[in-house]
C-alpha cells in the first residue's frame, strides 16, 4: 500500500515494482509481523516455487491508471 500511495502522489515518477530494499522489509516486518509459510504459503497446485507474475502486473496497471491520470487525488 505505501508503495502504491507513493506511486500515486507522485504522479507516476516513484518507484513501483517488484522487490523492495531489506529495510523496508523490516519496517514492514514491525509494523505488521510475519506468518509462517506453513500456515500460508501462497504456492498453488503443489507448484514448487511462488508466482507473483500475475498479481505484479494487475497492481501496477492499477496504480498505473491512477496515478498518471492527471487527476492529482489518490483514492486508496
Amino acid at each position: 500500500m505505501g508503495k502504491a500511495e507513493k506511486f500515486i502522489e507522485t504522479k507516476g515518477k516513484n518507484w513501483f515494482d517488484t522487490g523492495d530494499l531489506t529495510f523496508s522489509v523490516l519496517d514492514a516486518y514491525k509494523k505488521f509481523g510475519a506468518v509462517p509459510e506453513d500456515v500460508y504459503n501462497g504456492i498453488i497446485d503443489k507448484d514448487w516455487q511462488h508466482d507473483h507474475v500475475e498479481k505484479d502486473n494487475i497492481l501496477l496497471a492499477m496504480v498505473k491508471s491512477v496515478g498518471t491520470s492527471g487527476y492529482g487525488r489518490k483514492t486508496i
